[in-house]
């Protein structure tokens, strides 16, 4: 029986383990934030006309309703690029970070998404270490909602006429069959993707549990 407790402590300590580190590298199974899938944008620019001094005011607005703020080069609001139609928002909260290996891929990403007819957006929060060669994507935002909006530096977010559809992180964003992506709709896909990442969370928690009873 004791041997039995301390294969079954093992098993539960390497499951939770993997668990976090799995968590940590990549998008939780469950979003409880704003931005979580299945939400619909709100543009700030309609309800509120912010100024350089009010810095606070965006991501105050954004934690209990989903407002991504996009700015472009020259100051003006460009919120509404993501509330028509297909777009992907590549969010980069930490440009100096990234490697330039990891910004090419980020590079390939945009164009696949554009060869897929979505909007490709790059959104950092400042211009330092972004190659010159996405300007052409780029538009500026509040650091802590990019945080907020995918938890990976660098991560992917498909956004249907201002609903958020599914989350990538970095690593994981399928650049090379988001038109196969796309073609599946926006409201399946919340579906199919929520589904299944509760399915798995819920499978690790009753292995847990059942592993523990056995303690």
């Amino acid at each position: 029986p004791r041997k039995g407790k301390h294969v079954a402590f093992s098993l539960t300590s390497v499951i939770v383990l993997a668990f976090a580190i799995w968590s940590w590298n990549d998008i939780p199974l469950i979003d409880f934030t704003a931005y979580a899938p299945g939400a619909r944008l709100i543009e700030a620019s309609n309800d509120y006309e912010a100024t350089d001094e009010d810095e606070e005011y965006e991501y105050e607005a954004s934690t209990d309703q989903p407002i991504i703020s996009l700015r472009d080069a020259f100051g003006g609001y460009a919120d509404g690029i993501l509330s028509e139609g297909e777009n992907l928002l590549i969010s980069v909260y930490e440009p100096e970070k990234l490697k330039d290996t990891e910004w090419d891929q980020i590079g390939k990403t945009l164009e696949a998404a554009s060869a897929a007819g979505m909007m490709p957006v790059l959104a950092v929060p400042y211009l330092d270490a972004v190659p010159v060669t996405l300007g052409e994507y780029m538009y500026f935002a509040d650091i802590k909602v990019l945080k907020t909006v995918n938890r990976s530096n660098g991560g992917a977010t498909w956004i249907s006429d201002g609903m958020i559809v599914a989350k990538w992180s970095r690593n994981k964003t399928p650049a090379s069959k988001l038109a196969e992506t796309t073609s599946k709709g926006s409201a399946d896909t919340v579906v199919s993707m929520t589904s299944r990442r509760r399915t798995i969370c819920q499978g690790i928690t009753l292995g847990c549990f059942a592993l523990l009873i056995l303690l």
